[in-house]
């Protein structure tokens, strides 16, 4: 199996996980747990989780993609069209959009993650459990943070660079996170190889 199918089953189980874990997740609060998931475990590993790019909306770090697929129904080759589907909520009660339904016979599936993928999916679902889309979106313009580095020096619309993700890490910590980087980078052109 490719880096790429195993990143896609990621994002599903992952989609799959915070919805099962916290009725609340509704399309935008969607969007930030994924972001939260990707960028610290970049922090931690110098990689994604997903494999997806986040772009500065704003209300925050989107993967543009799953959001496209979800809301917009577009076949961006993340496979999430097939797991959930969008149901429309009334904005009087949530001002954050749309209710997210898993399809029939969804159930999250561990395999592809590591341990360390694992409890960090499971600490941002209990961090983020009950929390509004609209506080989460405010953590996330917090002076500092990738979103709020990337408007003030591209402007809403630009890509969010994972390398953001490192800011206020030891060189010490930066030199091991890039050692782990080159350790994946070769597994991955062994194993490519071998496909």
């Amino acid at each position: 199996m490719s880096t790429n199918s195993i990143s896609i089953e990621k994002l599903k189980n992952a989609i799959i996980y915070f919805i099962q874990q916290d009725k609340t997740v509704k399309l935008t609060k969607l969007m930030k747990l994924l972001y939260y998931l990707d960028f610290r475990h970049y922090r931690e590993a110098g990689y994604s989780v997903t494999g997806q790019e986040y772009t500065a909306w704003p209300k925050g770090p989107v993967p543009v993609d799953v959001w496209a697929e979800i809301r917009n129904n577009e076949d961006r080759h993340c496979g999430v069209r097939k797991i959930v589907k969008l149901l429309p909520i009334d904005h009087n009660v949530d001002a954050f959009g749309f209710d997210l339904s898993l399809l029939a016979g969804q159930r999250f599936d561990d395999y592809f993650f590591s341990p360390r993928e694992k409890k960090i999916l499971e600490n941002v679902s209990f961090i983020f459990m009950g929390v509004p889309a609209s506080k989460i979106i405010d953590a996330t313009h917090m002076p500092g943070t990738p979103w709020e580095t990337v408007v003030k020096t591209q402007g809403e619309g630009s890509a969010i660079p994972y390398a953001l993700a490192l800011k206020g890490c030891s060189q010490e910590d930066i030199d091991a996170i890039r050692e782990e980087q080159q350790d994946r980078q070769a597994i991955e052109r062994i194993y490519g190889a071998l496909l």
